[in-house]
């Protein structure tokens, strides 16, 4: 989701970039849709940051808002947030991001923005809501072979999975025709 939000930026004429800790980091299950999205590895590259720009945050991140907050960068910094739950597990206890400076999120679901306003009353909060990239599935030839599958990770040994679906056939009989 973020490759895709620089790439969406970098579209629209903004200079924007993916910042991470040592060269030559590459996510390989992103796959195609890191090609195109520009990189700066703060081990090699010297960031020049101003008072006009916007440093995104990732919610997990404490350390990095802790480090910008005692380096004093100028410019705008605002928590992507994408999973509520490292909002509060990364950070310190009784800490919050205002204690950083930091009174501006962006979040990827309404759910998720409620829960933060619970616990963070002053974020202004600007909701993102992604969509699924629909050309990474493809439909079946014809829509009759169109069927509901439950997919979920079962426990190390399977036998627990096992067990859902044998209670979920068992309670739901009429969808025993539903693959897992």
């Amino acid at each position: 989701l973020t490759y895709d939000h620089v790439r969406v930026l970098n579209e629209n004429g903004f200079n924007a970039f993916v910042l991470h800790n040592k060269k030559g980091f590459k996510p390989e299950w992103l796959g195609s849709r890191l090609e195109g999205v520009p990189v700066i590895y703060l081990e090699d590259d010297k960031l020049d940051i101003k008072l006009e720009d916007f440093f995104f945050i990732p919610e997990g991140y404490p350390q990095l808002m802790e480090n910008l907050q005692a380096q004093g960068a100028p410019c705008k910094k605002i928590v992507f947030c994408q999973n509520w739950y490292y909002v509060l597990n990364a950070l310190p206890a009784g800490t919050l991001w205002n204690n950083y400076g930091i009174h501006d999120c962006m979040s990827v679901s309404h759910m998720q923005s409620s829960y933060l306003k619970a616990i963070m009353p002053f974020l202004r909060i600007k909701n993102v809501v992604g969509s699924i990239d629909n050309t990474v599935f493809t439909p079946p030839e014809k829509m009759e072979y169109k069927k509901p599958i439950v997919a979920f990770k079962a426990s190390r040994d399977g036998i627990k999975g096992y067990n859902v679906i044998k209670t979920f056939y068992s309670v739901f009989p009429q969808f025993r025709w539903i693959q897992f």
